[in-house]
């Protein structure tokens, strides 16, 4: 039925596919067939679909009680190939438990969340342009009065980034729009009669778009957090599913406290994670640790630790800074 339909549409399909796409989503006395993974899993790949990560459960389908033994499976699932996962990045997949039926109600939520602070990210297809160097030379060479080293190295970092913004929201045209309007004048361009000055101008939209490619798939690359692939192989539909799939994996509904009750909420969760860290980095009491290392030898000798409390240089946090991931 899938491999029917036009895979440039959006498509979901939810339901339960009487099947497994690994032996880790079943737990039983019988393991899947080999051979009926493989046909489920290459049914998948050659429409293109990809499975939506289940939230906060692993099974769906749950057979009765043989010899005190339950058999789980996830048998119900959400197939969607990124086309529709790019229209609903936010989506979130849960299952209900089951109650009167031996499956899991499936709950599919596809409207975006609450508003989410966007960070900033240093473009890499930025680099590509000498204006952007000027920008960073100019915004961190500004005159700066602040005695204290590091709030002017604050100052500087946020005038930099806030220059950096304005300059790419005047340079730069969604690349994604750009590349879809310069197609559309490229068709009618090559579908009429080819005069002279319509040659030149198809030449020239072929570069620009070469380039908005290039753009776009740096843009999707660095979201997509993968390493092993390398840039210029025109993988910007590789690096965008990707990405959102990331996102989706990422999402933190819910979390439990130390009592086992659910917190949810993102204001709550995060004062949950705030608490935590602080009682586990606190200590409480007198602490006289003398008495423990006194006997022990010392490790560290006098060299060693003016080598480790000498002051940090420029050159150590060039090394540093430039041996970092882009």
């Amino acid at each position: 039925m899938v491999s029917n339909m036009k895979k440039e549409e959006p498509q979901a399909y939810m339901g339960d596919f009487n099947d497994i796409l690994s032996q880790d989503e079943k737990v039983g006395v019988h393991p899947q067939p080999k051979n009926c993974l493989e046909t489920f899993r290459k049914f998948v790949d050659d429409n293109g679909l990809m499975d939506v990560d289940l939230q906060e459960s692993r099974y769906t389908w749950f057979s009765n009680s043989r010899n005190n033994f339950v058999t789980k499976e996830r048998l119900d699932r959400v197939l969607v190939n990124w086309k529709w996962l790019q229209m609903y990045q936010n989506v979130i997949l849960k299952a209900a438990p089951a109650i009167s039926s031996d499956h899991c109600a499936l709950i599919l939520e596809t409207q975006p969340r609450g508003q989410i602070k966007k960070e900033f990210n240093f473009e890499a297809f930025w680099a590509d342009h000498e204006e952007c160097k000027e920008v960073i030379r100019n915004s961190w060479q500004q005159d700066e009065r602040n005695r204290n080293c590091w709030n002017q190295f604050i100052r500087k970092r946020n005038r930099c980034k806030r220059e950096l913004i304005e300059w790419s929201r005047q340079k730069f045209n969604r690349a994604d729009k750009e590349i879809e309007r310069m197609k559309i004048e490229l068709h009618n361009i090559q579908e009429a009669d080819l005069m002279e000055r319509d040659q030149g101008r198809e030449k020239e939209l072929k570069i620009q778009i070469l380039e908005l490619w290039k753009q776009e798939e740096k843009y999707w690359g660095l979201r997509s957090r993968l390493k092993w692939l390398k840039w210029g192989d025109k993988n910007t539909t590789f690096f965008h599913a990707s990405t959102i799939q990331r996102r989706i994996r990422n999402i933190i509904d819910r979390v439990k406290d130390g009592t086992g009750r659910w917190i949810q909420g993102e204001a709550n969760i995060i004062r949950l994670v705030e608490r935590h860290y602080t009682e586990l980095f606190a200590s409480e009491g007198e602490r006289n640790m003398e008495e423990c290392v006194k006997d022990i030898s010392r490790r560290v000798t006098r060299e060693m630790n003016e080598e480790l409390m000498a002051n940090i240089n420029e050159e150590e946090i060039k090394e540093v800074a430039f041996s970092m991931g882009g």
